[in-house]
């Protein structure tokens, strides 16, 4: 799974515990669940059911456009998209791997403390001497029908009780001083926690801790298991010692902050306001009333996570490789444009030497219309501007993003952001007004020998007045020269559009995205202009807009293309293409 994926789905599931947690909360306080055993089992319960809603998701691919590498065909008119339907709210951000480590490091953080908790048990294990209790004490452990080793430690500032198959409980030795009946409470706390098994669930806990670290809910809901877990002991100790004053003077007496070692404390300062006036009431709740309270928790948090999992969902990783995602008219993204105009180019430039590539970042919106655009870049690829003209890609640009905004699509379901690529200059189309060919590029002008290819525009006006080219096509003279066959010379690649067609893609390589750029994150298109031969294969693809660490890989991709033969009066020619290939990580 790629890492933006990774730290989104994170996120996702942090919102998810969060609601989760919420909802639990108040419904626990709205039904009034009071009993200590009662709550214990609503906050396991909505512990376990925020650790089981990865199991809970669809699990579908992420609502995003990218593939690791996406390959796009531009026509020879010089229109591309390679689009997106909005960027994910997980997008890849430069800060993404930072989170990551934050993360790891705060776990490894907690592992080791929970590791360095257990060593220090063994060690003050070693360092206690088995207690001899008095008749009084030792009668508790009786009642409670529980055994343990049970050890005077120097130095601990509470009891300790630790271990599953043989546990130990470690008595402080300043618990000597105290009275008997003291002594006794201590004790039968220790070993109701023993048969109880809590270490087990403490240790539990704490790797859910360790790996949550980073989520204030999951604090939340660990600290109010682990004080409904101590007033359920306090519960059950008063009920064997058969009185509620001395429980609550060995609370008072062993009120202290614990160490880092992971097992229940005896008594906690910022839980024992709470512990002690949970002892000092009778609360009791039937069991009707106990059955009804599960239930109608229950039903809220099924409600709350299939919300939150349907609002917030996790997404799985898509495979990695290229794949096609637009067409030249646009049809696999939704966009089809239905009105275009040209660029209207200021007239003291001169583009008839030149060819360069302008990129755009428009907007579409539902009713089809172009709300916005914004150049990306303006390059010349090919040729020098002539003295006095060296803000022609900048002037050229402008002119191609006011053409821009008068474009036209198909309503769509929802506004959509697109790149849009446009060549220019020689070998491309030019704006004309009708019956004015004095403005055509000088390679298809009237005065060219006969046996060229010419453009001719079908221009209308629409309601603004404005000039709305409809269909550019080329024509052949019908009088060519000899020893052209009745064609344009097929040695010669022509461009695409008007009479010569786009080709159509019948065997498609994907590109393989570098290793070296994606660690370094580097995205971006590569606009290629290939020549199609006769056969259809790609013999040619040299580079108008570069991005270095990818070039090679999109040109690699590109030369294994095959495409359907071109036909012009019958005959197979070469015709030349621009693809654009958008790299983009997830």
């Amino acid at each position: 799974m790629m890492l933006p994926l990774s730290l989104g789905n994170v996120w996702a599931y942090c919102v998810q515990v969060a609601v989760l947690t919420l909802v639990g909360a108040a419904l626990v306080t709205l039904l009034r669940v009071r009993t200590p055993a009662a709550r214990l089992v609503c906050w396991r319960a909505l512990l376990a059911a925020c650790l089981g809603l990865p199991l809970l998701q669809p699990w579908g691919e992420p609502p995003s456009h990218t593939a690791a590498a996406v390959a796009s065909v531009i026509d020879g008119a010089a229109l591309a998209t390679t689009a997106a339907r909005g960027e994910a709210w997980w997008v890849a951000i430069g800060w993404a791997p930072l989170l990551l480590a934050v993360w790891l490091a705060g776990t490894a953080v907690w592992l080791v403390r929970l590791i360095i908790g257990l060593v220090h048990l063994r060690a003050l294990r070693r360092a206690g001497a088995p207690a001899s209790l008095s008749p009084a004490v030792a009668e508790v452990g009786e009642q409670i029908g529980a055994s343990a080793d049970i050890r005077w430690v120097a130095g601990i500032p509470q009891p300790v009780t630790f271990g599953m198959r043989h546990p130990v409980v470690l008595l402080p030795a300043a618990l000597h001083g105290m009275s008997t009946e003291v002594q006794r409470a201590v004790v039968a706390h220790e070993l109701i926690h023993v048969i109880r098994r809590d270490w087990v669930w403490v240790l539990a806990e704490e790797l859910v801790r360790a790996v949550l670290w980073f989520h204030p809910a999951i604090w939340w809901l660990l600290g109010r298991t682990q004080l409904a877990r101590e007033q359920v002991v306090d519960a059950y100790a008063v009920r064997v010692l058969g009185a509620r004053r001395p429980y609550m003077e060995a609370l008072l007496a062993c009120a202290d902050r614990t160490s880092f070692v992971p097992v229940p404390a005896f008594a906690r300062r910022r839980e024992l306001f709470q512990r002690l006036t949970q002892l000092s009431r009778e609360v009791e709740m039937s069991r009707a009333r106990v059955l009804v309270s599960f239930a109608a928790l229950a039903l809220g948090v099924i409600c709350a996570e299939r919300y939150t999992v349907a609002a917030f969902p996790l997404h799985a990783a898509s495979p990695a490789g290229g794949t096609e995602q637009a067409s030249s008219k646009d049809e696999a993204q939704g966009l089809r444009k239905i009105v275009h105009v040209d660029p209207q180019y200021p007239p003291h430039v001169s583009l008839d030497d030149v060819r360069g590539v302008v990129t755009l970042n428009i907007t579409v919106d539902e009713r089809g219309s172009v709300i916005d655009a914004q150049v990306a870049s303006a390059k010349i690829i090919e040729g020098a501007s002539a003295e006095g003209q060296s803000h022609v890609p900048g002037e050229v640009a402008e002119a191609v993003r006011t053409a821009a905004l008068q474009w036209k699509y198909e309503p769509l379901p929802q506004p959509m952001a697109t790149v849009v690529s446009v060549a220019f200059g020689k070998g491309t189309d030019r704006p004309v007004s009708p019956g004015d060919e004095s403005s055509l590029p000088s390679h298809i002008q009237a005065g060219e020998p006969e046996g060229k290819l010419r453009m001719v525009y079908d221009v209308e006006r629409d309601n603004d007045n404005r000039q709305v080219v409809i269909q550019p096509r080329l024509q052949v003279r019908t009088e060519p020269p000899a020893g052209t066959g009745g064609v344009a010379d097929p040695r010669k690649p022509l461009r695409i559009g008007g009479a010569i067609k786009q080709p159509r893609r019948i065997h498609n390589v994907d590109p393989i995205y570098p290793a070296e750029a994606q660690a370094a994150r580097v995205q971006g298109i590569v606009i290629l202009e290939t020549i199609v031969g006769t056969d259809g294969t790609v013999t040619d693809a040299r580079t108008l807009e570069s991005v270095p660490m990818l070039d090679q890989a999109a040109r690699d991709a590109v030369l294994q293309w095959t495409y359907t033969p071109t036909i012009v009066n019958g005959v197979a020619v070469p015709v030349i293409v621009t693809v654009t290939v958008n790299f983009t990580l997830r």
